[in-house]
């Protein structure tokens, strides 16, 4: 096999070319025998690799096996072969993969490197039992994993939430499988955990409707001198960024007291014009501005909000 060298400047434009299906097949064989090995792995991640290019980059560097093993296209077998490298990336990468085989998964859960746990928790075909087991893993990294999965029990979620660790925490808020009286804790919770809670899916309008309450109250820091920027403004902020929002939290979050809160809501696409087009007569120039930005504001609307001032 003769390796022939290809000047390429590795950029965005040049990686999506190693990267895209389409591209010219003497192109891509030439690309999996580069002499830079950071071009060899992006070619290795292209889903056009034919049996022969795969053949060449099993026996290539860690590197690049690393790209071959996040190849969307392939086969179960070949990521068995990558998974049992000596080189932790490939291994991983490999046993993350949605097409390693299932009954293959079970044999790494023990693994004595918390990568390979990981991402044994990361895979699409883990296990509720499996996913129980590595939920008292001793490394954060792997109950993390474990804290995202769809599979993962609500009743682990919920021993779960009260780690020491953000990654798993943050993972838990994210999760639409959290049960509810955790979503709500978070909601009322840590900093990090509202900012990551606000957007999950599976909050209801009457958990948030409460959320919104008590963040109109006065924190410990603040008096009644606060006036319209009382509360905890970051929480209705990130609430009224929710997409879809619906027309009850539109309804209340519109009328907030805080600018930078309605701003959030002139912004978001899912608010009607007709709520836009009150919007777009805001005192606030920085709430007229989101409904110059919004895609669903109509013409009119936008024309009303710029008419009031909007600096450039």
């Amino acid at each position: 096999m003769a390796v022939r060298y290809i000047p390429i400047e590795l950029d965005e434009d040049s990686i999506a070319e190693l990267l895209d299906p389409a591209i010219d097949r003497s192109d891509l064989e030439f690309a999996v025998v580069h002499v830079n090995s950071a071009v060899r792995s992006y070619a290795a991640q292209n889903p056009s690799l034919t049996p022969t290019h795969i053949q060449w980059l099993l026996t290539d560097l860690a590197q690049v096996q690393a790209g071959l093993a996040q190849n969307p296209s392939i086969d179960s077998q070949t990521l068995k072969i990558l998974a049992a490298s000596t080189h932790i990336r490939v291994r991983s990468n490999a046993i993350s993969h949605p097409a390693f085989p299932a009954d293959v998964l079970k044999d790494y859960v023990g693994d004595p490197s918390s990568r390979i746990r990981a991402a044994v928790a990361a895979s699409p075909h883990a296990s509720a039992e499996t996913l129980a087991l590595l939920a008292q893993d001793s490394e954060f990294e792997v109950r993390a994993a474990v804290a995202a999965h769809a599979n993962t029990s609500p009743a682990i979620l919920s021993n779960l939430s009260n780690d020491s660790f953000d990654e798993v925490t943050r993972a838990i808020a994210e999760n639409p499988h959290t049960p509810l009286d955790v979503l709500e804790q978070y909601l009322n919770g840590t900093h990090h955990q509202k900012l990551y809670v606000a957007k999950n899916p599976s909050l209801t309008d009457e958990i948030l409707k409460r959320a919104i309450t008590k963040a109109m109250e006065l924190t410990e820091e603040q008096d009644e001198s606060w006036e319209d920027s009382r509360g905890d403004t970051s929480l209705r902020g990130w609430i009224a960024e929710r997409n879809p929002l619906s027309p009850e939290l539109i309804s209340i979050l519109s009328k907030d007291p805080y600018l930078w809160v309605r701003a959030e809501v002139a912004k978001n696409p899912s608010v009607p014009d007709s709520v836009l087009a009150q919007l777009a007569l805001d005192p606030e120039e920085s709430v007229r501005r989101g409904v110059v930005d919004n895609p669903s504001a109509s013409a009119d609307t936008k024309a009303t909000a710029a008419l009031l001032g909007i600096e450039d």
